[in-house]
């Protein structure tokens, strides 16, 4: 259904965790976790706050990560699960997982991508490479010129066709492998080159491979790390370079480490220095309280418009930047939450949005008197538009009475039940292109607060009084009349 200035066609969309189509040496999580083999082969845990956690066991990657753990396996071929608030880790076996499926497999050449929902869609044939997380799906296919394209998908897919990629980059040597970090897309390819695509900047740094042996490589938090994958499966790490994101300057701060707490089967956690003095950068500032403003640009921006989207609100592009879109949208999210319109997302906001349970963007959500925000300010943009007076304060937001008595006129014109509230039916005809609606001058409309009055149709047959039209004439009188 086509919409005047708003898009309303939304998907109810679960949550896709993040998930590798195999073992990987990092994996991200919906809840902002990053998970990573580091210097030495441990296991690095950041959270979203950028505390990161290490486990002095060598690990020989990651099998996955749910909203609650991380799983992993060490070169010694244990399994272990890992809580993601750092508080225990245990031994498990490989019955007891139960991990959602990956987001996409990759069959000898053919890409199945997954919905939301886990339902195979469609293949994309002759795919060389691919990697995903909660985000995006990207994978590498041969162009006519005899090279090869990195292309994206956005994440999560309903369960319908599979939309055609977006075209990010051309290689000129074939992918080796496609690692995926919250910061970019690293290939290791043929001739010894090193490929870091930046998913924020759309930006592409080349390096030369240096020396022998590495299959893999990923590019997080200031370091480019270099790895081995045996036959087995097994990462092992070769170096861990320090690593400068293109056109971004980073100011070094401490970062805090913590340790893993375990239970009796698992390995002693102690707590160490991070690989990196370096934090994620960011174009925008920490702020204490975890909120992002309007005007604010960056990675936390970028991934806070990815999962307004995916939820259907109107949040234009996905560039990383807090314009006037996003914050439109943020405010509607606000509105769908009963919170207050602010210029920010704060962080209590965020954890709604990053829920399971965040509501989708219904753009037919009922208003009545008394109700704020930018859903009303909306309604009220479209009432103005066809010529409805909303009060004396025009669009403010605000359903006050004069935004009442516009709406009850525009149910009189309508047809519609007139009862000044904004119910499903009223806020679909007004924002129906399609079945345009009379504006308010194309027909006489009474007074819709007041009941109609009922007045007589017609004059009193006799009047109480009646004047002569002409004084009566005297005669004189006869003698018959006397």
């Amino acid at each position: 259904m086509k919409k005047r200035s708003i898009s309303v066609i939304c998907l109810m969309l679960a949550l896709l965790i993040a998930l590798p189509a195999s073992a990987a040496p990092i994996v991200s999580g919906s809840q902002g976790y990053t998970a990573c083999i580091g210097e030495n082969n441990y296991l690095y845990l950041t959270d979203a706050s950028g505390i990161t956690k290490v486990l002095q066991t060598p690990i020989a990657n990651l099998e996955g990560m749910t909203e609650e753990f991380l799983y992993c396996t060490t070169a010694d071929s244990r399994q272990y699960e890992v809580k993601l608030d750092g508080s225990s880790s245990r031994v498990v076996t490989e019955e007891s997982l139960t991990m959602p499926a990956a987001p996409f497999a990759l069959e000898e050449g053919i890409l199945i991508p997954r919905s939301a929902s886990g339902q195979e869609l469609s293949g994309i044939p002759n795919v060389v490479a691919a990697c995903a997380d909660e985000n995006g799906l990207y994978y590498v296919t041969p162009n006519t010129a005899g090279g090869y394209d990195l292309l994206s998908i956005s994440l999560p897919l309903a369960d319908n066709t599979v939309p055609a990629g977006t075209l990010m980059l051309t290689l000129g040597n074939k992918p080796l492998s496609m690692t995926l970090s919250p910061e970019s897309v690293t290939i290791v390819a043929e001739n010894d080159l090193i490929e870091i695509f930046d998913r924020e900047l759309l930006l592409r740094q080349t390096y030369t491979r240096p020396g022998a042996g590495v299959t893999h490589a990923y590019a997080y938090n200031g370091k480019l790390v270099l790895l081995a994958q045996n036959e087995n499966g097994q990462f092992t790490v070769l170096s861990s370079e320090e690593h400068t994101r293109p056109f971004i300057t980073t100011t070094p701060v401490p970062v805090s480490v913590a340790s893993v707490s375990t239970a009796t089967a698992a390995p002693t956690a102690v707590a160490t220095v991070k690989p990196t003095n370096t934090p994620k950068p960011t174009a925008k500032p920490v702020e204490d309280d975890g909120r992002i403003s309007k005007g604010d640009t960056g990675y936390d921006v970028r991934k806070m418009q990815r999962r307004l989207m995916e939820l259907g609100y109107p949040v234009g592009t996905v560039d990383g930047d807090f314009g006037d879109n996003t914050l439109l949208a943020v405010n509607l999210f606000q509105c769908a939450i009963g919170y207050r319109n602010r210029s920010y997302a704060s962080e209590a906001m965020l954890n709604k949005l990053y829920s399971k349970k965040a509501p989708a963007y219904d753009p037919y959500a009922p208003l009545k008197e008394g109700d704020e925000g930018a859903d009303v300010k909306i309604m009220q943009t479209f009432l103005h538009d066809l010529g409805y007076d909303v009060g004396v304060k025009g669009i403010d937001g605000k359903f006050g009475k004069d935004t009442k008595a516009a709406v009850e006129q525009f149910q009189f014109v309508a047809g519609l039940e007139v009862t000044g509230e904004a119910d499903a039916e009223t806020l679909k005809l007004l924002l129906d292109e399609e079945k345009p609606i009379p504006n308010a001058t194309a027909t006489p409309v009474p007074p819709p607060t007041e009941a109609p009055t009922q007045e007589p149709t017609q004059e009193p047959t006799q009047a109480p009084t009646q004047e002569p039209t002409a004084p009566p004439t005297e005669t004189p009188a006869t003698p018959s009349d006397l």
